[in-house]
Order: C-alpha cells, then sequence, then structure tokens
C-alpha cells in the first residue's frame, strides 16, 4: 500500500516528498475534484499536514491518518502524569501550574497576574498566551470559551531556545527532526541550539511509557538564567507546522514503510 500526503500551507510549504500530495488549499475537501481522489485516497497509508479544524473535516469523510492519536494525549493533564510516571516531572516547564475552569481563573488565590493561560484540552480552543487577570474578560469574548472550559495557569517563565522535535518514542533512534520554532513566519530569538545530544537522556526514558502515539511532537525550550531544558507541551504530529525541518515527512515514511 502507498503513501499519500494531505497539507495545507498553515502547517508546512510545499512539501519535499516524491509521494502522492494533495494540496487542500488548492482542493478542498468539498471540490469534485478532492472526490474524485476519495477512493484512491482510502487506499493509501495518509499522512496529514493540516490544522486541527481540516483534520476533522477529512475524518468526517472517512479518511484517518495512518499513526493514530488523540486531543487527550496532549492536554496538560495527560502529559504532567505521563512524565511523573516515567520519572521525568522535572522536565515539565511549569511544573507549579494548576488546573481550574475559566470562569474561576480570575478569583483562584493560586492564579499569578501576570500568568501563562492555555487550555487543557489538546485541540487548542485557544493559543496559550501570557496574560494579566484584566484582560480575561476580552479573552472570553474573543474566543467564545465556556467559562467551564478547564485551563491551566502558571507563572510566566524566561525562556529561550524554543525548539520542536518530532520524535517517535518506542523507536530505538526516537528523534525524526528538529527545527528552531517560528511564529507568524518569523523564527523566535536563539542563543544556543538545543541539539540532539541535549534531550537523548529524555528521548531515551519515552518508550517507557505505553500509551503514547507512535509519533508526536514535542516543544523544549531552555530557561534563560539556569539553562535547564525543559517541555513546553506535546502535540500531534499531524497538525504541528514543519518551520524548517523539511525532511521530516521523508524519514518518517522511510521508518514506517
Amino acid at each position: 500500500m502507498d503513501f499519500a500526503l494531505l497539507w495545507q500551507h498553515c502547517v508546512t510549504d510545499i512539501p519535499d516528498t516524491n509521494i502522492l500530495s494533495v494540496c487542500l488549499d488548492r482542493t478542498p475537501p468539498d471540490s469534485l475534484e478532492f472526490k474524485a481522489l476519495i477512493p484512491e485516497l482510502r487506499k493509501r497509508k495518509l499522512i496529514f499536514q493540516t490544522s486541527i479544524a481540516m483534520r476533522y473535516r477529512l475524518e468526517k469523510l472517512g479518511l484517518y491518518p495512518l499513526i493514530s492519536d488523540s486531543e487527550y494525549q496532549f492536554n496538560y493533564a495527560f502529559l504532567s502524569q505521563a512524565l511523573a510516571k516515567i520519572e521525568c516531572y522535572d522536565y515539565l516547564l511549569n511544573p507549579d501550574a494548576f488546573i481550574a475552569p475559566f470562569g474561576v481563573i480570575s478569583v483562584h488565590p493560586y492564579a499569578p497576574d501576570p500568568m501563562f493561560l492555555r487550555p487543557n484540552s489538546g485541540c487548542k480552543v485557544f493559543p496559550g498566551q501570557v496574560v494579566k487577570k484584566s484582560d480575561l474578560p476580552s479573552l472570553h469574548l474573543l474566543y467564545k470559551l465556556s467559562l467551564d472550559e478547564l485551563c491551566v495557569a502558571s507563572p510566566v517563565m524566561d525562556i529561550q531556545d524554543e525548539t520542536r522535535c518530532f520524535v517517535m518514542p518506542y523507536s530505538d533512534n526516537p528523534l525524526l527532526a528538529c527545527t528552531r520554532y517560528f511564529h507568524k513566519d518569523t523564527p523566535l530569538e536563539a542563543r544556543g541550539e538545543i541539539s540532539p545530544h541535549d534531550i537523548k537522556p529524555f528521548l531515551a526514558k519515552l518508550k517507557d511509557y505505553p500509551c503514547w502515539p507512535d509519533a508526536m511532537v514535542i516543544d523544549f525550550c531552555r530557561l534563560r538564567v539556569s539553562g535547564a531544558i525543559k517541555i513546553i507541551e506535546m502535540n500531534s504530529i499531524h497538525t504541528s507546522g514543519l518551520y524548517e525541518a523539511k525532511g521530516m515527512i521523508t524519514e518518517l515514511i522511510t521508518r514506517l514503510e
């Protein structure tokens, strides 16, 4: 069975691969051209490089990525308990974070001001960001947040060298590719790269936890003062930007063949 790649510009540039690839910005799922491709796509091993919303649209058409994962595997509650299980809890960027409904964050006694606030959910109902308590009403209106939406609140950390790593946790060589982190198509300032050697001890422990997806994305950073390497978050390999890791898809296919 051959592979096929379904992709969007919001996640990757024109992919560097020789497999069948379909740009969903040019050939959207509701187009006649795409509908004609569906029988062929259903015969192939699919790799997605799309937004979360587009992934949902494709799955409603019966098109699923080869690597199975679920949004619960990328929420903060799952991540924190998994890292504790493999004795890597100290890798968390914010071990002092707490989870509470959005509607109580502004009055919660443990909520710092300002704080870093993100949804607990892996489906990213709003982007993680630094906010003041006085900003919360505007955030509520902007993203139409439910007051019972579980959120993760934590102190603001001074970080640098944000690095995105694509990994296969149960592989003998877990690291697929690394890239600098980008914000709005601009690479973030990096004073010193986080190298594969820096994260090798952590990656070696991933296999000790049985419930990771077969491939995923881990965003690392370095604390500016101490230089310690920390994990910002984990995300789906299907809906995370490739940035400069252009060879990742080819490497992933090679390992999956």
